[in-house]
């Protein structure tokens, strides 16, 4: 884990943060519950915008606090559809594998598309407000709910061929 200096937020920050907090909760209960139960928020400089490790949700206060309310409560979601995901943590196995499939890995790639899909369900449920410079693209449709039976948090562990058949399909 990269050691980030913490940042002190001036009190116009925490006033905006406590907003846009409050926002969150309020207008989406299931993603903030999420987002403070499973990351850790920490305000650091060493990020120029918002990003997570797997653990903690890393905020550029001057990044996030440049935004409106209903954007700032989509990012705090984005972030925690990247950690829920476990994006972070497939990203370094891919990474140490060289590979995604049989195709050469390439991390901004992955992080780009995996952008695009969460950019997608935040706008289709209505989390927050997407800003137009965010990666977007209306031709993406949403998700399909597929329930894989017998089955628990880690689908791609614990069923590897029934989730790899299921991605073929998509995919095809």
């Amino acid at each position: 884990m990269v050691k980030m200096k913490p940042a002190t937020l001036t009190y116009e920050q925490e006033r905006k943060m406590e907003i846009a907090r409050v926002a969150f909760m309020v207008s989406s209960p299931f993603y903030s519950h999420l987002y403070y139960s499973l990351g850790r928020e920490i305000f650091t400089k060493d990020m120029p915008t918002a990003a997570t490790d797997g653990r903690r949700i890393l905020l550029n206060p001057d990044y996030i606090c440049g935004f409106t309310v209903p954007e700032q409560v989509f990012i705090l979601a984005h972030e925690m559809s990247h950690l829920v995901s476990q994006h972070p943590t497939r990203m370094v196995h891919y990474k140490r594998e060289g590979k995604l499939r049989n195709l050469p890995y390439d991390q901004m790639f992955a992080n780009v598309c995996a952008d695009y899909c969460i950019n997608a369900d935040l706008v289709e449920t209505g989390v927050g407000t997407i800003n137009p410079a965010w990666l977007f693209d209306k031709a993406i449709k949403g998700s399909e709910l597929i329930v894989v039976e017998q089955c628990g948090h880690l689908v791609t562990m614990e069923k590897p061929e029934e989730t790899n058949a299921i991605l073929r399909k998509w995919l095809s």
